[in-house]
């Protein structure tokens, strides 16, 4: 559910070269923007639209991390800590039957 809710916020902030291209002509049809500036237009443009797909993913990366903290969950590397000290322990354990054994 929250992957979807971050690829359709992705969607509202995804434009295409093809897509600014157009909406440059547009602006040229209407007067609004001179045609030699026309490759700034669409450089901005995009430049506008990467900047705020990073900004979306660092929001979307926050909220997630707030709400498995809320939700007393652990993250993929705490769980690889916690995993990590199980087998440290059972290796211990399986040391130690060893040497009561050999006694």
């Amino acid at each position: 559910m929250l992957k979807e809710a971050f690829l359709a916020g992705m969607g509202a902030v995804y434009l295409t070269k093809d897509k600014a291209e157009k909406i440059a002509q547009e602006l040229i049809k209407r007067g609004e923007l001179a045609k030699e500036d026309r490759s700034d237009f669409v450089a901005r443009l995009m430049d506008d639209m990467e900047k705020q797909k990073s900004r979306l993913k660092e929001k979307f990366e926050e909220e997630l991390n707030s709400m498995v903290k809320e939700a007393n969950l652990i993250t993929r590397d705490e769980y690889n800590e916690l995993l990590s000290k199980v087998n440290e322990l059972n290796a211990r354990i399986v040391e130690l039957e060893n040497k009561l054994n050999k006694d």
